[in-house]
């Protein structure tokens, strides 16, 4: 009986370096196949050019997010600019209507010195009002050219990423192609045979 089971084991053991030995060699033409399939196909480089065109995608996107920032950073930078610049001539007209007017008291009399006050203080709000209304048209202006030019950079990355992925498209369609050839000469060895 100890016998019949010496010899069971053995047998079992061979049998099982025998289905070792089988796999080891079936993985080996598996990873050969493997390794033909994607030469052949080139999806390693398939695969490294669409990462890379993600890549290129999000820089591009990262790119407009950062310049939309920086553009609207510099626009509130400029209106600063010219809010100060706007208060500064006013003062310095301002002055330049005290000075005016210090000379007419001096050498006028009261009533010609107050009809001609309120002459140039209307004068002073029209020019104020168009003042503001020029500056407006110019920040307006200045707005949408910087917006205009925003929208012509996002217009080429948009046509960049349309060309992206219509060579994407074509590459897969070649590629499409080229499989179904083999597989129909595939198929036709086989009928060959």
């Amino acid at each position: 009986m100890d016998g019949d089971m010496e010899v069971d084991a053995d047998v079992e053991n061979h049998h099982v370096r025998n289905i070792g030995h089988k796999r080891q060699q079936k993985n080996g033409e598996i990873n050969s196949a493997v390794k033909i399939f994607m030469c052949a196909t080139e999806l390693e480089h398939t695969k490294a050019c669409y990462e890379q065109c993600e890549l290129i995608v999000s820089s591009i996107e990262s790119m407009c997010q950062s310049m939309k920032g920086e553009f609207e950073r510099r626009k509130r930078k400029y209106q600063a600019m010219m809010e100060e610049r706007r208060r500064m001539r006013g003062i310095q007209d301002m002055r330049n209507q005290q000075s005016a007017i210090g000379w007419m008291l001096l050498w006028c009399p009261l009533r010609d010195v107050l009809e001609k006050i309120q002459v140039l203080e209307k004068k002073r709000e029209k020019f104020a009002e168009e003042s503001e209304h020029l500056q407006q048209r110019i920040e307006g202006t200045i707005a949408k050219k910087q917006e205009s030019e925003l929208v012509e950079r996002l217009q080429v990355v948009e046509q960049e990423r349309n060309d992206l992925q219509r060579i994407h498209e074509e590459f897969m369609s070649n590629q499409n192609e080229v499989w179904r050839k083999r597989t129909e000469n595939t198929r036709g060895g086989e009928c060959q045979q």
